[in-house]
């Protein structure tokens, strides 16, 4: 059975890949609504509905799901992100059809009861205290709403407390039936599937209805330096600069950038910041990016007796790449690296699924890794120098510092700002 692609009347798109090596198989059923798609009276809604899809069906009570997700032998877990909400598992292929069965029942029929809401509210707030908690969640977490800050990118996924005691049924069911519709519903499967499983998919949720969110607005990269006190051992800073989409051609050179920047223990800030000056214990680098945006960043821990020294190796480093950009022995081992992860998460059947589903979600259409691997082989010293003037040359740049922190001022002189 080859790779195939299902659209549905009413606007569900169902991606598979058969992978006839395993006994296993990895279903995702993923909406394309995540905490950027909520209204400002719908805060935190689609990770709380996240959670409400477990906790009962008309027909199934919630330790009723809780019994028939460990009589399956798997595992099946959910995620909400900024763009995506997603509802997970994966199981050996005999015991498809249940998790089928399962699965379209929860996110389709949830009852959404009061009771529930009211239990779940004091699970949800707990979640906010243990990120909360994190010092490097906070400072991601607010690097992100300052890029951002004039879009609803800029709102935590999770909401506020405020925001989540708010969380009424009323509304919860309206959001409910508005945002799981067929036109934003991508179902994925890959590993080991009969044709009659992507037939029982299609009865499941051809009888949704259709319609999908409307597009949100476009964000711009915003340059800021946002500080907050919190008490803890360790301070934590994060550097956000203008970077790329996912559906930019050069997302393959931003993060090859990304890698030698801070990808892992022979990139340049983790040589330079932890083997050589010994400056912190944690750096790394990545690129952040959705179907309309993106930025490279930079994720530090350090202890505040550090900062000084440790920002003016930070930027040494940013000019070095400036003036000289990479070398090819740099590139060439970024390019392995990212090739071999990729063919090597290949030998999980979820990893297939994710790639299918992430292919059809953002670009609409299935992308081969043979493709992909191609286009970070192709990329060139001057590809990777033009992305470090793009990124680091305009002094765009943001700044999010948690903990025993300083000045906003004192930060902004430091960058240059």
């Amino acid at each position: 059975m080859p790779n195939k692609k299902i659209t549905l009347p009413n606007g569900v798109r169902i991606v598979s890949e058969p992978l006839s090596h395993v006994k296993s198989v990895s279903l995702g059923i993923w909406f394309a609504n995540g905490s950027r798609h909520e209204a400002r009276s719908e805060y935190g809604f689609a990770h709380f509905l996240e959670h409400m899809c477990f906790k009962g069906t008309h027909s199934r009570s919630a330790t009723d799901i809780a019994n028939e997700i460990d009589d399956l032998g798997g595992n099946i877990n959910a995620f909400t992100s900024k763009d995506q909400t997603c509802f997970h598992a994966k199981v050996l292929d005999e015991h498809l059809p249940h998790l089928i069965a399962l699965l379209s029942d929860m996110v389709i029929n949830s009852q959404l009861l009061r009771s529930d809401i009211v239990n779940e509210r004091k699970v949800i707030l707990d979640e906010i205290d243990m990120y909360e908690d994190s010092t490097e969640e906070v400072a991601n977490e607010r690097l992100f709403s300052s890029i951002y800050a004039k879009s609803n990118l800029a709102h935590p996924v999770l909401g506020t407390k405020t925001e989540v005691n708010g969380v009424g049924q009323a509304a919860l069911n309206r959001y409910h039936q508005s945002r799981f519709t067929g036109g934003n519903i991508v179902i994925a499967i890959a590993g080991s599937f009969k044709k009659r499983d992507l037939t029982q998919l299609s009865e499941a949720f051809g009888t949704i209805p259709g319609g999908a969110n409307v597009t949100p607005e476009i964000p711009r990269f915003t340059p800021c330096v946002k500080v907050k006190r919190k008490p803890g051992e360790q301070n934590h800073i994060a550097f956000g600069n203008p970077g790329v989409s996912l559906v930019n051609g050069e997302r393959f050179t931003f993060r090859l950038l990304a890698s030698i920047l801070g990808g892992g223990m022979s990139s340049r800030l983790f040589q330079r910041l932890r083997e050589d000056l010994g400056l912190c214990y944690s750096i790394y680098s990545y690129l952040s990016a959705m179907a309309d945006c993106g930025f490279i960043g930079t994720s530090v821990a350090l202890s505040p007796d550090s900062e000084e020294k440790a920002l003016a190796a930070y930027r040494d480093e940013i000019s070095r790449l400036l003036d000289d950009g990479v070398t090819a022995v740099e590139l060439e081992r970024a390019k392995i690296q990212y090739k071999s992860s990729i063919l090597m998460s290949l030998e999980a059947t979820n990893n297939h699924m994710q790639l299918i589903a992430g292919s059809e979600l953002v670009h609409g259409t299935e992308t081969s890794v043979e493709e992909t691997i191609a286009s970070y082989l192709a990329v060139s010293e001057a590809d990777v120098l033009s992305a470090i003037r793009k990124a680091y040359g305009t002094g765009s740049t943001a700044l999010s510092a948690v903990g025993d922190v300083h000045t906003e001022s004192w930060y902004r002189k430091r960058l240059g700002n």
